[in-house]
């Protein structure tokens, strides 16, 4: 592809134009052919749907007739009554006419019901459950002993009680009429139930299987379409194809779930396409395929052909011609803008691009400068942000060990020297320890919060034993913050004024609080500094938090707008030191920041 990349622009804007346009206008024709051949398929693909529909609309007809008149046999009372009848006794002849005589009355409402059905070739109706086999039919016999039919073990009979629905279709089965005619035929099949619901009757309704044939002449089919029927297994019960070796092919594809709604599909094989439709019926399982081969209706497309190539030809050579016109324009703007940014990006971002028309190359130029002009700024903020960053934490870890918190430090331990001979003295040294460790730490990145609380403990140690009794701390700290993350030395400023300048100069014995939870449902966690101290003004707050103002302010003041930018620059313009007081009743801080959990590894041994 080394070619590709060293070609001018104007060569690979040339080729693309007339690899959108002349393949395009080449292909158009074709393009068009295929589409009026699509146009044939879609309506042939309907006209399929419609003749499938319509010879399921039939066979359903058909199907539903044989369901009314088995239901309607059912519900012959005497009929019934007589399957269940016990014809035994010692007088066998006896038993023997009466069973005839019932079997004629019978075969004679049966009779009467389906002749009014074509197709129809008999109706039987047999006992349901335990006892003796009992069957009552259609067909007029003599001389019938009362058990000489076992239907019990025929595949009608046992399939109807298995079945979920109660009622099966079967197919293929061969009914020998009175002159020993072998007819193929069909089967419905319904189990009936009493107002109990235990097992009554079965009745079986046997049609000619060649009635489908008049279903599908009826449905208007012409020569050019075939239609095979299957049952619910996928076995072909009708096809009016000659050419039975395609059978299995199309059965392999067509069996699969075809959604009635959709205009059928068209399969291949050996290079000849057929269209095909499919209908399911939801109450049988039983299909209908209506195929026709493609090549019906692409023979009268060739004519066609030769003029859409003609055109396709006439409108490359145009396209050839406007696209090497199209290109030239593209290319010469591009070039003298190349230029001019080559320009500014030696000057460091101090040139500007000059269009002098409104188009796309203006769009371009004047959004190129102003890019160049928001990565001068974003650049120069950077550089700030960073400087004001580091300056901040260094400034915030010299500010822990002025030289008046050492004096403090060490004349507390001086007056605890000359009280307490030993102990005192040992827990003073001991939290000092704790905070000059966390002090002169080297690292500057985030650290657990219990290592925060372990340190502030330790000075609020050193000034609880300073102010001897001046105050009391209560500390309310949720165990799940131990390791949350956060920056360090964010307490000690604000504990420091609430001591110095909050509950020193109060009258009496103050109180100092500090809490620390985690609110997960709002991802973050909040420290709370609260005194019962002489508090201060609002205005003095803001002075506090004022950048202008600080290098006039004491140190408390340097020290909270030193926590507030740290906190700022760290998470953000929505975090920060949130300060409310009021003169005379005390004084509350709360922070907040991100809640971001300590990864914590275990090591065994």
């Amino acid at each position: 592809m080394n070619w590709l990349k060293n070609m001018s622009l104007k060569t690979r804007i040339l080729a693309a134009l007339l690899l959108l346009t002349v393949i395009p206008m080449a292909v158009n024709s074709f393009l068009a052919y295929n589409m009026a051949k699509q146009a044939l398929i879609e309506n042939a693909l309907i006209y399929s749907q419609d003749v499938a529909d319509r010879v399921m609309e039939n066979i359903e007809g058909y199907q539903n007739k044989l369901q009314a008149v088995a239901r309607r046999a059912a519900q012959n009372d005497e009929v019934i009554e007589n399957l269940h009848k016990e014809y035994g006794g010692e007088d066998a002849q006896a038993a023997s006419s009466d069973f005839q005589k019932d079997y004629d009355q019978a075969s004679k409402y049966l009779s009467s019901l389906i002749t009014p059905i074509p197709g129809v070739l008999e109706m039987s109706i047999c006992k349901a459950g335990s006892g003796y086999p009992m069957m009552f039919s259609s067909t007029p016999r003599t001389d019938i002993a009362v058990d000489q039919w076992d239907y019990t073990k025929e595949l009608w009979y046992t399939s109807v009680g298995e079945a979920s629905t109660h009622e099966i279709y079967l197919d293929n089965v061969i009914y020998e009429n009175a002159e020993g005619e072998e007819i193929p035929s069909m089967i419905y099949a319904v189990l009936i139930r009493d107002e109990r619901g235990a097992a009554k009757a079965v009745v079986r309704v046997m049609a000619a299987q060649s009635m489908i044939d008049g279903f599908v002449q009826r449905a208007g089919r012409d020569k050019r379409h075939e239609i095979s029927v299957t049952n619910q297994y996928g076995r072909i019960i009708y096809d009016t194809r000659e050419d039975k070796s395609a059978s299995m092919f199309l059965d392999a594809r067509l069996l699969k779930p075809i959604d009635s709604g959709k205009n059928g599909q068209i399969l291949k094989e050996d290079g000849v396409s057929t269209l095909a439709y499919c209908n399911n019926s939801a109450s049988s399982g039983w299909r209908v395929f209506s195929l026709m081969k493609e090549e019906y209706l692409t023979q009268a497309l060739g004519d066609n052909g030769r003029l859409f190539v003609m055109i396709a030809i006439i409108f490359s050579v145009v396209a050839v011609i406007l696209c090497y016109y199209v290109a030239m324009h593209i290319v010469r703007p591009l070039k003298w803008l190349k230029n001019s940014m080559d320009r500014i990006e030696k000057k460091n971002f101090e040139d500007t691009i000059v269009w002098k028309y409104n188009d796309e190359i203006g769009d371009l130029a004047a959004s190129f400068n102003r890019m160049s002009m928001r990565l001068k700024i974003l650049i120069a903020r950077i550089y700030e942000q960073e400087a004001e960053k580091r300056s901040a934490e260094m400034f915030a870890l010299q500010a822990q060990i002025q030289p008046h918190f050492l004096y403090n430090t060490l004349n507390a331990i001086r007056y605890m020297a000359i009280i307490q001979k030993s102990k005192g003295i040992a827990d003073m040294v001991s939290a000092l320890i704790t905070i000059m460790r966390s002090v002169t730490r080297t690292t500057t990145g985030p650290i657990p919060i219990r290592e925060e609380i372990e340190w502030i403990k330790s000075y609020i140690f050193i000034e609880e034993t300073r102010y001897c009794g001046k105050f009391l701390v209560d500390y309310q700290i949720d165990p799940q913050v131990e390791n949350d993350l956060t920056i360090g030395f964010i307490l000690q400023p604000i504990v420091e004024n609430a001591i110095f300048h909050g509950l020193e100069p109060k009258e009496g014995m103050g109180k100092l609080t500090i809490a620390i939870r985690e609110k997960q449902e709002e991802g973050i966690v909040e420290f709370e500094v609260r005194d019962d101290g002489v508090g201060v003004e609002q205005s003095d707050i803001e002075s506090f938090m004022n950048a202008e103002l600080r290098s006039k302010q004491r140190r408390r003041d340097v020290g909270l707008y030193n926590v507030n930018r740290r906190l700022k620059l760290n998470y953000g313009d929505e975090y920060g030191l949130q300060i409310h007081s009021q003169k005379g009743e005390g004084t509350q801080v709360r922070i907040k920041i991100p809640l971001v959990r300590e990864e914590v590894s275990h090591v065994q041994g």
